[in-house]
């Protein structure tokens, strides 16, 4: 009686977003994070350009993944050959920096890392597909 399994309640938040709301979030995550940059920018104080630039990129970033994954959902948003040379371009600026004695750029390397896996990931998805 009291122990009877329940079927769990369904939510709106279980339903899909429209594609028309991705779109307008992801617009108005581009102007954030433009508005972070442009603080980053215009500004004088080295912390201050940290930050906006540390703020900023990001949002731009997922400003256009919200814009742009309704239409490539199944895929993700870059293809394996783009992720395979943005940590190409990773690695290589990582090693640039750590070069000139910033050895806290090392953590580029976590992050060229991920490309690398989620490349290789999607190649090999690809390959079962077929």
């Amino acid at each position: 009686m009291f122990l009877e399994i329940v079927e769990p309640m369904r939510t709106d938040f279980e339903n899909p977003v429209p594609s028309i709301v991705l779109i307008l979030l992801g617009l108005v995550s581009v102007v954030i994070g433009a508005f972070f940059l442009a603080i980053a920018y215009l500004s004088k104080n080295e912390s201050t350009v940290i930050l906006g630039a540390i703020l900023g990129l990001p949002t731009i970033a997922m400003g256009v993944v919200l814009s742009v994954a309704h239409r490539r959902a199944a895929i993700g948003v870059f293809s394996p050959t783009t992720l395979a040379i943005l940590g190409v371009a990773i690695s290589v600026l990582t090693i640039a920096a750590m070069l000139e004695g910033k050895l806290g750029s090392g953590v580029g390397f976590g992050l060229a890392g991920a490309c690398f896996y989620l490349a290789r990931k999607r190649w090999g998805a690809g390959n079962e597909k077929t």
